[in-house]
């Protein structure tokens, strides 16, 4: 996404990279394992704070750049804009990971819709 040069061509990569992710694939159960480890381990459950922080932050910079570009209205406040963001994404792992056959064209659509769809002044 980092690397797109829109926010929406970003947001199209994630939706490649959800093509791609297999269920029991050994970054699925790592990760699965992590989480799980988090809520027993405080050393775990810290670690994966300052990770998804860290995915937050690179958001933001996304959200900051679209609107400098025009893409987003600058009313958005970046923050809370890459907090929704992240969570959307981390939703649609989830629902990509329960439901092999989750139509990710119709959800590509929308998200294009959707992020396309919020130009204003920056």
């Amino acid at each position: 996404m980092l690397a797109a040069p829109t926010l929406t061509e970003g947001i199209g990569e994630f939706v490649e990279f959800l093509r791609t992710v297999e269920e029991h694939g050994p970054a699925v159960v790592i990760t699965v394992e992590a989480l799980l480890r988090g809520l027993r381990d405080e050393k775990v459950r810290v670690w994966i704070e300052e990770a998804i922080g860290g995915a937050r932050q690179l958001l933001e910079l996304l959200v900051v750049a679209a609107q400098e570009r025009g893409e987003l209205t600058g009313d958005l406040d970046p923050t809370a804009t890459a907090a929704v963001l992240g969570a959307l994404l981390d939703g649609l792992l989830l629902y990509r990971l329960t439901d092999p056959e989750l139509d990710l064209a119709a959800i590509e659509r929308v998200l294009q819709m959707l992020f396309g769809g919020m130009k204003g002044a920056p």
